[in-house]
């Protein structure tokens, strides 16, 4: 899927940050899970060819607290 944030948006160098340091490690898609927020940064983990959640206001921290890998 492509992104549509805006032209010269930073989330662009957001995802490709995630991607390239999964890939630098090593990590397969199904060994990632991105848990974003509210705005247009939220809209990542649909982006990005893993396990995402799109949480409500003020509840990524707490439910990526609560992601627990099986690996």
């Amino acid at each position: 899927v492509k992104p549509n944030w805006c032209p010269g948006c930073g989330d662009f160098s957001v995802q490709a940050a995630i991607q390239k340091a999964a890939a630098n490690v090593g990590l397969e898609p199904d060994e990632v899970a991105l848990i974003t927020g509210i705005g247009c940064s939220g809209r990542l983990s649909g982006y990005v060819n893993s396990y995402g959640v799109h949480s409500i206001h003020g509840r990524a921290l707490p439910l990526a607290q609560g992601v627990k890998p099986n690996w």
